[in-house]
């Protein structure tokens, strides 16, 4: 605005109009007109020293989301802090341990981990603190990981039998001349589907929207169990005498099929380690004695029930074993968020190989003492 005097009366004349410039704008013109200074920022202020923030923060947070600390140690510790410091160190920027001492001074991490003063050999200390506590941080992972539905397929595949131990048994018994009752396939069908049902009503106890008749379609059609309730009311309409032209193929030829059968157990079995190795010692030393215990009960409810030492020997080795076959197909639809590697890993991997190398014979002898004392 021009403001001018002619023949005495006062003219205004518009110079330039400001109304359309934003008022942050229009703000700083009428500050420097009042005679205020501004420079660009970059020249307002001097970078001393910049560090890295946004990834260490990352990992910090994820690892704080995990609960990692919780399972390297339960209470906070010097140890604890340099491990944790470590980890996030090799997820963002690996190095040596001389190497990661000094370029945690380039970035936030080390204070965030409250071990900026740490020394290479402060790292290597806590190296050796986390190797001493390996197994049971292995054992707060395999609690973890079994956690809720993990627990339910434990339960499930142990409760329920194994038909592959259950005629290596028979096998073992048959060589050594025992003899057992008849009437002991009886046991493997009446054992093989309650757990599976049991175990269904652990982990979907309470809810509506379960596919029941999937689950029981899966229980009672699966392909074990329907092989086992066919032979058996083929054997009894049939009789000792119209099995006998039926011998060569489903004795004589048994022993080898079943061979080649362990083969492939045995290689399966073997795929399974890693599984394992991860689950840590509490599930090593389930798989080895839940077996144990479960054949005591096998032994005196033999012992109770009046059978003879090879009919105590086979239910026994029945209270035993552990299902890997019909479980798994019928927990895989009842519970389909949990993960079934570690526990078909250990019924597979560890109980299945243990009944056949150590408990058949031990069943076997304790079913021989505890007859005799009987007697």
């Amino acid at each position: 605005m021009d403001r001018s005097r002619e023949d005495g009366v006062v003219k205004n004349e518009t110079l330039g109009n400001l109304s359309h410039l934003p008022d942050a704008l229009i703000d700083i013109i009428r500050r420097s007109l009042q005679g205020e200074s501004f420079v660009p920022l970059g020249q307002a202020f001097e970078v001393v020293r910049s560090r890295a923030h946004g990834p260490a923060q990352a990992v910090a947070l994820t690892l704080q989301r995990l609960g990692f600390a919780s399972v390297i140690a339960s209470n906070p510790c010097r140890d604890r802090d340099l491990v944790l410091a470590m980890l996030a160190s090799r997820i963002v920027a690996p190095h040596t341990k001389l190497a990661t001492t000094r370029w945690w001074h380039t970035t936030t991490l080390a204070e965030d981990f409250g071990v900026a003063d740490a020394s290479e050999d402060d790292l290597y200390a806590a190296m050796d603190w986390l190797l001493a506590r390996q197994g049971a941080i292995q054992n707060r992972l395999a609690v973890r990981h079994l956690s809720a539905g993990g627990f339910v397929l434990i339960a499930a595949h142990y409760g329920s039998v194994s038909v592959v131990t259950f005629a290596v048994g028979s096998t073992y018994l048959a060589r050594l001349g025992e003899a057992v009752e008849g009437y002991m396939t009886v046991f493997l069908v009446l054992l093989e589907f309650p757990a599976l049902v049991i175990g269904v009503l652990l982990a979907r106890g309470g809810q509506h929207n379960l596919a029941w008749g999937r689950v029981l379609r899966e229980v009672f059609a699966g392909k074990s169990l329907v092989l086992l309730l066919g032979g058996l009311a083929i054997g009894w309409v049939a009789g000792p005498g119209g099995i006998a032209p039926l011998d060569r193929v489903f004795f004589d030829l048994f022993k080898g099929l079943l061979a080649f059968f362990l083969l492939e157990m045995g290689l399966v079995a073997a795929s399974r380690f890693g599984d394992l190795r991860r689950a840590g010692v509490f599930l090593i030393a389930f798989a080895t004695l839940m077996p144990l215990a479960a054949a005591g009960l096998g032994l005196i409810t033999g012992l109770l029930l009046g059978l003879s030492v090879g009919g105590i020997t086979l239910l026994a080795t029945l209270y035993a074993s552990a299902s890997y076959i019909a479980a798994p197909a019928a927990m895989r639809i009842a519970v389909p968020e949990a993960n079934p590697a570690l526990s078909i890993g250990a019924a597979l991997g560890i109980t299945f190989p243990f009944n056949l190398i150590v408990g058949i014979p031990l069943y076997h002898r304790l079913a021989q003492t505890l007859h005799h004392a009987g007697a």
